[in-house]
């Protein structure tokens, strides 16, 4: 039994973590928009998307690396602490272009001030890339309640936090700013208390650059188109319809975003699980898991999207305020939306694990041109509706891509 309950343990940390972390993305919406309205929220979602952009990129050539090459090597260890330091090096050199990049952002909007927001959101992105890398390393060496240290440091005060600041002054982008820069920081320095004490070689010859390109070469290009061709229609509705507009796309985001905890549980469980099957087993004990994970998870999944879909008005009433009930005809097809979003998360690491990553790679090709031609008419036709008509086309452009991929390689493997 033993061997059981540790297994069922880790699981149960790795999900108490994510419901930490998605928990306070999903507190924090709340608060600024309750506090500073849905334009400020919007505001903050759009400047946020530079973190998403570069966590994605971070994910593909550190993250990912990290949890399915390191279950490959004799010293595992070594892998995984040269990752540590090849994401240093990185971070280092990116600080400089976020500062460069937000320099011209505020200089084509006249409206911005360039306060104390400015200096600091370009640490804060740093720190939140590194954090999210420390996530990574617990999580391949199977340490989850490392992790859950790691995130109850980082994210279980914000909240509180801001919440506090809003007792004594208006909430702005310059409070919410350093909110985050300081739990992060509290996060970054407990890292280095819970981490082994490893002596590593600090010489770059001997960092994981190439090792790396080669596994993530097609999921970075993948992960900048996947960006735009999502982020692509936010844009358009902050240009068209204004930052309320995108506040009021985000919030019901942000109330889907319970299921984050799932999909990020999953990313983070499964990957070192099947990535073992596939290197022990071969490509049927890999379908086998994730067939059996499917259906266990996918119950569960529908009781959620149900129960969303039967209190979702009263839900927006109570958390956001009774002024958004008039939007809360979008929840069904948010519903929708993640119904696709559920298959191909499940579809994604499959494909991952049998690195087909260049599958992955055409299916944003194809959603990214679509996004280019269908975005502005969509938008300007049809307001924050037509937002949502393009996130369903690309979810279904998306999943049909992996479900043919899928279907490919198992033939492959009857023949």
């Amino acid at each position: 039994m033993t061997p059981r309950y540790l297994k069922y343990t880790k699981h149960l940390f790795a999900f108490l973590d994510q419901g930490i972390v998605s928990g306070t993305n999903f507190c924090l919406a709340i608060l600024i928009t309750r506090f500073s309205g849905v334009a400020t929220y919007g505001q903050f979602s759009l400047f946020w998307m530079v973190y998403l952009f570069l966590q994605g990129l971070s994910i593909a050539y550190i993250g990912l690396p990290m949890q399915v090459l390191s279950q490959e090597k004799k010293d595992k260890n070594q892998y995984l602490e040269k990752s540590i330091h090849l994401s240093n090096y990185i971070l280092i050199a990116l600080l400089p272009v976020i500062y460069m990049g937000m320099s011209i952002y505020t200089y084509f909007d006249e409206n911005l001030e360039k306060g104390t927001w400015f200096w600091l959101f370009p640490i804060v992105v740093v720190l939140f890339i590194k954090h999210d890398v420390h996530r990574k390393y617990f999580y391949a060496k199977g340490q989850n309640k490392k992790v859950l240290f790691l995130d109850i440091s980082g994210y279980l005060f914000q909240t509180p936090l801001l919440f506090l600041i809003s007792l004594y002054k208006t909430v702005t982008i310059h409070e919410i700013v350093a909110t985050l820069l300081a739990c992060i920081l509290v996060s970054n320095c407990t890292f280095y208390f819970l981490k082994e004490k490893n002596s590593t070689s600090f010489s770059t010859k001997e960092l994981p650059y190439k090792e790396n390109w080669n596994y993530a070469k097609h999921l970075l290009t993948t992960t900048v188109l996947q960006w735009f061709s999502g982020n692509y229609f936010i844009i358009i509705a902050a240009s068209l319809l204004g930052t309320g507009a995108v506040g009021i796309i985000k919030i019901f985001q942000n109330l889907m975003g319970i299921l984050n905890v799932l999909f990020s549980t999953l990313e983070n469980i499964i990957p070192p699980k099947a990535g073992f099957l596939f290197n022990e087993g071969g490509k049927k004990a890999l379908y086998t898991y994730i067939k059996k994970v499917t259906i266990y998870v996918g119950m569960g999944y529908l009781l959620i999207l149900l129960a969303l879909k039967l209190f979702g008005k009263n839900i927006i009433s109570i958390i956001y305020g009774s002024e958004y009930i008039q939007h809360s005809y979008l929840i069904n097809y948010f519903i929708v939306i993640y119904v696709f979003v559920f298959l191909g998360t499940i579809s994604q690491i499959v494909i991952k694990t049998l690195r087909l990553n260049f599958s992955i790679f055409i299916a944003y090709v194809i959603t990214m041109i679509t996004t280019a031609i269908i975005a502005t008419p969509l938008v300007s036709n049809y307001g924050i509706l037509g937002v949502v008509y393009g996130f369903i086309i690309l979810q279904i452009m998306t999943v049909s891509t992996y479900i043919i991929t899928l279907n490919f390689t198992k033939k492959c493997i009857s023949e």
